[in-house]
């Protein structure tokens, strides 16, 4: 599927582009997720984990078109409502073991 392809080369240059200059804070978002919804929009799509691909083995691919999908993706972040959550959480956290 050429969309399959297309989102693929979108994940992978993304990461690579040098477009990116911060740290990556995959766990803080998956639980920023699941606790400030309101941060962030999401689709439908369809993921699935390449298995068999000789060179993409492991690689995750995500289909927005599929008509099935399987999973609720996150696409785009509130980031200043983002980071001023997760200094309100430090916050608290060092206001305990002070």
């Amino acid at each position: 599927n050429q969309s399959r392809a297309n989102q693929s080369r979108a994940n992978q240059s993304s990461a690579t582009d040098g477009e990116w200059d911060g740290q990556a804070v995959h766990d803080v978002c998956a639980i920023a997720h699941v606790v400030r919804p309101d941060l962030f929009s999401s689709r439908p799509a369809r993921v699935q984990v390449e298995t068999t691909g000789e060179f993409t083995r492991g690689m995750t691919v995500v289909d927005f078109d599929s008509p099935s999908p399987n999973a609720i993706v996150p696409v785009t972040l509130d980031v200043a409502g983002f980071w001023a959550y997760v200094e309100h959480v430090y916050s608290i956290v060092a206001g305990q073991h002070a």
